[in-house]
């Protein structure tokens, strides 16, 4: 669910506040309130305050004195950020809206005739048949024309990448849909029966991907599923 911006009284992400202080001579300190709770941080020139509205007050206090000793204090707290791929640093092209293939060609197209370096098309659920994860839409998006324009992107230096949703449709004709549920993949309700949303799609389950015994398998099996086709 994308939560929009204009919700002003609804959180859009999570974060660590963390905060790191450097002082004139260098000296650097570092403090994070480890809490899973809402809450406000306000910083001024004088103060610094936390309202929470519950959970465990677990407030660290980093000593460094450097900022890489503050940095590596912390990250023995949260754990390391993943090393990204190189590439993933580019410039990256992603929207809602490239109705066909021949639309995002023209972008890359256009990209290179403007000389903008382009390491990254993303293209959004358009792609799908019926908004149906794993899939490619026959018309628009069909597999052979897909496989060509990758190994294209792929000779230029480039790389595609498709958004997924983690909505699956039910739907007895989706291979995604027969095999999750086979695998009991699926976040289940009260009733232990599997849980029913409405997403792009229409209805659907939603995978437990706390479950890494049976879950993560099976999505591993459907991402190399749609892999192989382009």
């Amino acid at each position: 669910y994308d939560t929009p911006s204009s919700r002003t009284d609804v959180n859009l992400y999570g974060s660590h506040p963390f905060l790191m202080v450097v002082a004139p001579d260098g000296t650097t300190s570092g403090l994070l309130l480890l809490n899973s709770n809402g809450m406000e941080v306000t910083l001024d020139s004088t103060q610094l305050t936390y309202r929470v509205i519950g959970g465990l007050l677990d407030l660290y206090m980093f000593l460094g004195p450097s900022p890489d000793a503050v940095l590596q204090q912390y990250q023995q707290v949260v754990g390391r950020p993943a090393m990204p791929p190189y590439w993933s640093l580019g410039f990256h092209q992603s929207r809602w809206g490239y109705r066909t293939l021949g639309a995002v060609q023209d972008v890359v197209a256009k990209y290179k005739a403007a000389g903008i370096p382009l390491e990254v098309i993303w293209t959004d659920i358009d792609y799908m048949d019926r908004f149906r994860d794993f899939t490619f839409d026959p018309v628009r998006f069909p597999v052979n024309a897909m496989r060509e324009f990758v190994a294209s992107l792929h000779a230029s230096g480039q790389r595609w990448v498709p958004i997924i949703d983690c909505g699956i449709p039910v739907a007895q004709d989706d291979a995604a849909y027969r095999e999750g549920l086979a695998a009991g993949v699926f976040i289940n309700d009260m009733s232990g029966k599997p849980y029913t949303g409405q997403v792009w799609p229409g209805a659907t389950h939603y995978p437990d991907f706390t479950s890494p015994n049976r879950t993560w398998p099976w999505w591993q099996q459907q991402l190399q599923r749609m892999h192989s086709q382009v």
